[in-house]
């Protein structure tokens, strides 16, 4: 992974991470949405900045084990702190799903 000093090529970076992200995640049927979050949306961005998507994705898997495998098969190449709940933990809500629904923005 990649550290940056210039704040423009760490945001080219991010963006065209998180581009290639998104067109992943739509080419799948067990993911029904993507919310992208956190530093790299709400403030300037600098050297120690990343990515914050939120996947909502149909899986048996447990939490730790459905994001790391999500990340492996999405090969990231940037810093990302990347989130996956079920559908159902989506529906239920909670403090750290209200705060990505009150700030993130739905980006599938």
């Amino acid at each position: 992974m990649a550290i940056w000093s210039d704040p423009a090529e760490v945001r080219n970076q991010l963006e065209a991470e998180f581009a290639r992200i998104l067109a992943l995640l739509a080419e799948r049927d067990d993911v029904e949405q993507v919310w992208r979050f956190g530093s790299s949306l709400e403030r300037p961005v600098h050297a120690t900045s990343d990515l914050d998507p939120l996947v909502v994705q149909r899986t048996c898997l447990g939490p730790v084990e459905r994001a790391v495998a999500l990340r492996e098969q999405l090969a990231v190449t940037v810093p990302v702190d990347l989130f996956v709940v079920t559908p159902e933990e989506f529906a239920a809500g909670g403090r750290f799903l209200d705060d990505v629904l009150t700030h993130g923005r739905r980006e599938r």
